[in-house]
């Protein structure tokens, strides 16, 4: 069973060249022989003079993973990427860009091990597909996608740890470098005023009324 995320465009470009084998992240499929694979991310189209334009974002008709997990965890990390380059998710109105993504599993065999067994059989281990897509929302016209294949925890518990390492690679190849810049700004700013507060010995040394404290009023003193 195949997992797809986003619109009928995008799961037909990965369904065509994938169509070796078809499940779920979790599930298995036929073996496909890759002992030499290397994993890496792939650019298949990126247009960095639009790319810079986009402010905003929306994902397309959902196509629910399989596993709801698997689909949150990657709606999530790809949600954090785009954030941390500045962009915007919209829930109504009309984005910049449309964003989708598919994915499907295969099972490789690794032909550089020793067979095992008496009958032979070589180590197989699954391969997680993940391609990612924004395309300009009047267009249609695709200005980011990068395919990532990577090899699979069937430990659920460390697989949401692969999906986002995954997401982090294929964002690598987006022009727009993360806006680290921004948050660093504010964390500076809120130790600044943590070590100023401390300077002071946690007591304001101002009153409202601009004299050192005590006094606790800005009111005069009643005559004797």
């Amino acid at each position: 069973m195949t997992i797809f995320h986003g619109a009928s465009g995008l799961r037909a470009r990965i369904a065509a060249p994938l169509c070796l084998a078809c499940c779920a992240w979790l599930g298995a499929a036929a073996p496909v022989a890759a002992g030499d694979s290397k994993y890496e991310p792939v650019v298949k189209r990126v247009r960095p003079a639009a790319l810079a334009k986009i402010k905003t974002y929306a994902w397309s008709e959902r196509h629910a993973a399989f596993d709801p997990r698997v689909d949150a965890w990657i709606v999530a990390a790809i949600d954090r990427e785009l954030d941390s380059r500045g962009l915007t998710k919209l829930t109504s109105g009309s984005p910049d860009v449309v964003v989708a993504y598919a994915s499907l599993t295969r099972t490789d065999v690794n032909l550089k091990s020793k067979p095992s067994g008496d009958v032979g059989v070589l180590p197989e281990y699954p391969v997680g597909t993940l391609v990612v897509e924004l395309t300009q929302a009047t267009t249609r016209e695709a200005l980011f996608r990068v395919q990532i294949d990577t090899p699979i925890e069937r430990d659920r518990a460390a697989l949401e740890g692969v999906v986002d390492a995954a997401v982090r690679a294929i964002f690598e190849k987006y022009p727009a470098p993360k806006q680290e810049a921004r948050h660093s700004t504010k964390a500076r700013r809120r130790s600044s005023r943590r070590a100023s507060s401390s300077k002071d010995g946690g007591v304001s040394s101002r009153s409202k009324c601009g004299l050192p404290q005590p006094p606790r009023s800005c009111s005069p003193a009643p005559a004797s």
